[in-house]
């Protein structure tokens, strides 16, 4: 192949990468409304859930605490599972998009001549800072929704059961 066809080949795989990144893109600001959505959603369905068992006072409100306490509990491990799978696949879909980035820079510095083309040989790893970054962010946000399930747990016990 000589270094005109070369240099074709690599413009087209490098529109061919932003086109993909900026379907990433879009993928990413999709998944992210969800997991806002499902957060949101998640603490409007357990305050509901605590509204309900604050307002309504049955005569025999000891015995069946085990009813809010399952509802917000079944909510609660559904919602988690749902939000973890968004935030599962919203990391992945970053991760991919900053190895297409790092891809894209690559050739671009290839087709200006700037960078060998042994790169084959090694995988592209994106930034560990941005993917630690990432997990931290992922972390905090599933132990703040258990911190806030337990804490509505607790809540619908307590609510029920207290003596006043």
């Amino acid at each position: 192949m000589d270094a005109e066809e070369e240099r074709l080949s690599k413009t087209h795989i490098h529109g061919q990468l932003v086109e993909i990144n900026h379907n990433q893109e879009k993928r990413i600001c999709h998944e992210e409304t969800k997991a806002q959505n499902l957060t949101t959603g998640f603490a409007v369905v357990q305050a509901l859930i605590l509204n309900t068992v604050v307002i309504n006072k049955p005569s025999n409100r000891c015995e069946h605490w085990w009813v809010p306490f399952s509802l917000s509990l079944s909510v609660g491990v559904i919602y988690f599972i749902t939000i973890f799978e968004v935030l599962r696949k919203w990391y992945l879909l970053l991760y991919h998009l900053d190895v297409n980035y790092l891809e894209q820079e690559l050739i671009l510095l290839e087709m200006h001549g700037g960078a060998p083309s042994w790169r084959n040989d090694q995988p592209l790893k994106p930034d560990v800072v941005k993917l630690l970054r990432r997990k931290a962010y992922m972390t905090i946000l599933i132990s703040a929704m258990l911190a806030f399930q337990a804490l509505m747990l607790h809540a619908c016990r307590s609510f029920l059961c207290s003596r006043k």
